[in-house]
């Protein structure tokens, strides 16, 4: 626990980066008492269906609010548990030189993902829950006398890891390759056994893969893989994720994404590689011990749900990802962990050697994450120490682009959208390449450049006609300028898009501003009812249909609407506003007008 708090202390004093807005800062479940319900009732509601991480994100925003310091912390402590509990898993397994395993997997910088990025809780408080899980097991399938309550208990903490990430469901698959590699076999009672897991996790996972599909963007067909363009990616990913174990260097938040083309024989070299290896082990476990085909099971049964079987949304940016391999590096490092305690064993004369050599390399992997936890000090730092290992990442010169435009660096975010479109390497997705000119035009509206901007925002339209914000940005652009029938246009166009409830409302909020600005009661009174309908809890709605509702003569029913915004008004200036309107409608009532 020291190990981790030591070479992890950076991190404390790191901030936000990608994805943290969506989970923590800007995620609207955690800042009200009944977000809770959402978090767990509303899966829509939250960016992944998992409750339980969501959970403690709601509960620590009402110890620290918005302040990144304390969300490290937990993660780190996290990974701290996590490195405890694999110790007193595998000392439960025998395995030679427990402690090292724990340790490797304690200091080794492919970690440095799943902890230094508050997102990754999942990651993190899954693992801790699925150890402590498998311990229950292993507490329960000691010895001839089975102890019924360790075995509710592991099922109880089964669960609650799948409600923290469902790629513990793999869990099922470890107890049983864990049983074969003691005893040589599976039986019918082991399988029995292990089936109320199945029951328990099959439901959850085919829920995230859905989710995943329809909610989150995996299921887009501009990236969609087919079966021969799976094997390779799996093949690949399984050779990718062991070099990264044994050489983690460089590490990058974003990965090359592989040219896969299953017409090329040399990608099959991969998987075919993989699955003879595998094959082997299992082969020669009569004459070597079912021990390295046992680790190789469980590496590659880790790995399963992101070898590329499933869609995921990140797939669109790399195929590869540290944080994928957080679980699996703990059967990885433990086998080379027992790699190494066999040797001592086998050979006492080169025992102090080996554990000077573990030392060593503890050292070096230790010093490797202090220097890894440095690039998610902020996001700015990770996007440059990204595209500086990664040149070919137009994934990280987006969001550092976009990152610019939001703290209002507009010349450094047109810098670098003007650089990012001038490249050819860019995706062939035309959803991506409108995002990339509607951020430009965002840089070029900051700086006042109006008909750049203008033009950027029409390039991107073009390249993806269903593309909302960009329509949206141009429709206001044109209000300001005063072209109010074009802007008008644009907004209808927009509206005719296939919108979330929450677009659609804001989008038909704003093409009532713009009626109301012609003084086009009628016209903004039916936009300004279709946003409340959508959004009855937004209280700037309920005020601009009650100003129009006042505007036509209707004193009562803009009173009534008032009364309403002043209910839901969320700031002082909301609620200064809204008694401001209702002092105006009552003046209006009283004096017969």
């Amino acid at each position: 626990m020291l190990a981790v708090v030591l070479v992890y202390a950076r991190t404390f004093f790191a901030g936000f980066i990608w994805d943290d807005d969506f989970y923590v800062w800007n995620n609207p479940t955690l800042k009200t008492l009944s977000g809770i319900f959402d978090i767990w009732f509303r899966p829509l509601s939250i960016p992944q269906y998992y409750p339980l991480v969501h959970t403690t994100y709601w509960l620590e925003y009402r110890l620290w609010g918005d302040h990144p310091a304390g969300y490290h912390v937990v993660n780190v402590l996290l990974h701290a548990a996590n490195a405890v509990l694999l110790w007193l898993v595998l000392q439960r397994l025998e395995v030679p030189a427990a402690w090292l395993g724990a340790l490797l997997f304690a200091v080794h910088p492919v970690g440095v993902e799943s902890v230094a990025w508050v997102t990754e809780r999942k990651n993190t408080l899954s693992l801790c829950l699925a150890l402590a899980s498998l311990l229950s097991w292993l507490e329960f399938n000691d010895g001839e006398q089975r102890h019924w309550r360790w075995y509710a208990l592991s099922i109880t903490l089964f669960a609650a890891s799948l409600l923290a990430k469902t790629v513990t469901v793999s869990l099922v698959g470890v107890l049983l390759v864990l049983t074969w590699w003691k005893t040589g076999r599976i039986t019918l009672r082991d399988l029995r056994l292990a089936a109320p897991y199945l029951a328990v996790g099959l439901p959850l996972a085919v829920t995230t893969v859905w989710l995943e599909k329809h909610h989150v963007g995996g299921g887009s067909t501009e990236w969609h893989l087919v079966g021969a363009e799976r094997l390779l990616v799996a093949g690949r990913a399984i050779w990718f994720y062991a070099s990264k174990l044994v050489w983690p260097h460089p590490l990058v938040f974003f990965y090359p994404r592989w040219h896969l083309d299953p017409a090329d024989i040399r990608q099959w070299a991969f998987p075919l590689a993989a699955a003879a290896l595998l094959m082997s082990l299992v082969a020669a476990s009569g004459r070597i011990g079912r021990g390295p085909a046992a680790a190789a099971m469980l590496y590659c049964g880790l790995l399963f749900p992101a070898l590329g079987f499933f869609d995921v949304y990140p797939f669109r940016y790399s195929f590869v990802a540290d944080h994928f391999q957080y679980h699996a590096t703990t059967a990885g490092l433990a086998a080379l962990a027992a790699a190494g305690g066999w040797l001592a064993l086998r050979f006492p004369e080169t025992r102090n050697g080996l554990r000077m050599a573990a030392v060593i390399l503890c050292g070096m992997l230790a010093l490797a994450t202090v220097r890894q936890t440095g690039s998610y000090r902020d996001l700015e730092t990770l996007c440059r120490d990204t595209i500086h290992h990664n040149p070919s990442s137009w994934a990280a010169r987006n969001i550092l682009g976009a990152h610019y435009n939001e703290v209002g660096r507009h010349a450094d975010a047109e810098f670098v959208y003007h650089e990012l479109i001038a490249r050819p390497d860019l995706p062939p997705w035309p959803h991506d390449l409108a995002m990339f000119y509607y951020n430009h035009a965002k840089a070029l509206e900051g700086l006042n450049q109006t008909a750049e901007a203008e033009a950027a925002y029409r390039a991107a339209i073009a390249r993806d006609p269903a593309y909302a914000k960009p329509r949206n940005n141009l429709a206001k652009l044109l209000a300001d300028a005063g072209r109010r029938d074009e802007a008008i246009a644009e907004y209808q166009a927009v509206l005719a898009i296939t919108l979330s409830a929450t677009d659609r409302a804001r989008y038909a909020f704003n093409l009532g501003t713009v009626l109301a600005d012609d003084r086009d009661w009628p016209a903004a009174e039916e936009q300004f009812r279709e946003a409340t309908r959508l959004m009855p809890a937004a209280g700037d709605y309920a005020e601009w249909l009650g100003i129009a509702t006042l505007r036509q003569g209707r004193l009562a029913e803009a009173l009534e609407l008032f009364e309403r915004a002043r209910g839901l008004a969320r700031d002082p200036a909301a609620l200064a506003r809204a008694q401001a309107n209702l002092a105006a409608a009552r003046r209006l009532i009283e004096q017969g007008k």
